[in-house]
């Protein structure tokens, strides 16, 4: 049985996310009456989490990261969770040339933090959801999840190792998602590709993202499968 109430400043608590890449935090996190009650079994196996009780929410008050030497901003979303739900509403990303709202349903979510390395229960992170970026620059956006360390300052067999390391991590978190965003950007980029009016559904499977929509770039017109 766990209850939290309070405000996590970002500027003391950013190491506890133990990322090199992540040097620096400002802004709160707002917790609000959260709690979560039952059994450790039943929280990591999806078929018996409905015995467990959660409730609770997260408020984002400025709440900033330098991740990369790229300072991105989460304000005015909540998170509200109610026992295996959490609802995401107008979370607002901001940092890397983009500019992201993200409103949406999640299921499974404690099911998919408690999992172990082998994901031995099989959670997986379902959802719907709708994304809308007025602006989105992918290059940048990449870059937040690429290592902190640049080529030639170590060693080779010390920078393919921390390459490697960093893509099995990425391959654990995309393996739990399960779902599909419904995706308006209004103007994006990629390095020296430019393009606006996308319109379509961002589909994620198996450690797989698949693209359907329509867009404008190049002064053409892009049907997307």
């Amino acid at each position: 049985n766990m209850t939290l109430d309070g405000v996590l400043p970002l500027g003391s608590v950013y190491g506890l996310l133990n990322s090199p890449s992540i040097t620096d935090g400002d802004g709160e996190i707002e917790i609000k009456k959260f709690q979560l009650n039952g059994r450790y079994a039943d929280m990591i196996d999806p078929n018996r989490i409905g015995q467990v009780q959660t409730s609770g929410e997260l408020e984002f008050d400025d709440a900033e990261l330098t991740i990369n030497d790229e300072e991105v901003v989460f304000d005015r979303g909540d998170l509200v969770l109610s026992d295996n739900t959490l609802s995401v509403k107008e979370l607002e990303f901001n940092g890397a040339g983009s500019e992201i709202y993200l409103d949406g349903s999640f299921y499974n979510m404690i099911p998919v933090l408690f999992a172990d390395s082998l994901n031995s229960k099989s959670a997986e992170l379902r959802f719907t959801a709708n994304l809308r970026a007025p602006e989105m620059d992918l290059a940048r956006l990449v870059h937040l999840t690429e290592i902190a360390v640049e080529e030639g300052a170590v060693s080779q067999f010390e920078y393919d190792s921390l390459q490697v390391e960093n893509t099995e991590q990425r391959q654990f978190i995309t393996q739990f998602l399960k779902g599909t965003f419904d995706a308006q950007v209004d103007e994006f980029s990629y390095d020296l590709i430019e393009g606006s009016d996308f319109k379509g559904k961002l589909d994620f499977d198996n450690n797989e993202m698949s693209i359907r929509g329509a867009m404008q770039a190049m002064d053409g017109d892009f049907d997307l499968n």
